[in-house]
């Protein structure tokens, strides 16, 4: 597990106000499983994602994403939607950037 994912998970639960036994009780993992996976003492497993991904209201790939890529799972209601769209901008090509800007005005004139 990358450290973004697990900076996440930390700042999730802390947000929250969770221990990491309320995480791990929701997540239906034991508490020195979780408690090792997140201080980066053991590696987690398929069942530490999907544990986590149930914890939070998330898909699966949005767990792997946000471990894979740093990309934050955020709902499109969330304040952080944008921030989360602009850092996955930064990382795409200029090509890749026209593409996304031309179907953003497309969806507008659609809307509008």
């Amino acid at each position: 597990m990358g450290n973004e994912l697990r900076e996440w998970i930390t700042q999730k639960i802390n947000g929250y106000g969770w221990s990491i036994s309320e995480l791990a009780r929701r997540s239906d993992l034991s508490v020195g499983y979780t408690s090792r996976v997140i201080s980066g003492q053991q590696k987690p497993g398929a069942k530490f994602y999907q544990g986590v991904a149930k914890a939070f209201d998330l898909t699966l790939e949005a767990i792997e994403r946000l471990d894979r890529e740093g990309i934050d799972p955020v709902s499109p209601d969330d304040p952080h939607t944008l921030d989360s769209i602009l850092e996955i901008i930064k990382k795409m090509t200029p090509e890749q950037r026209r593409k996304v800007l031309e179907y953003a005005i497309f969806v507008l004139r659609q809307e509008g």
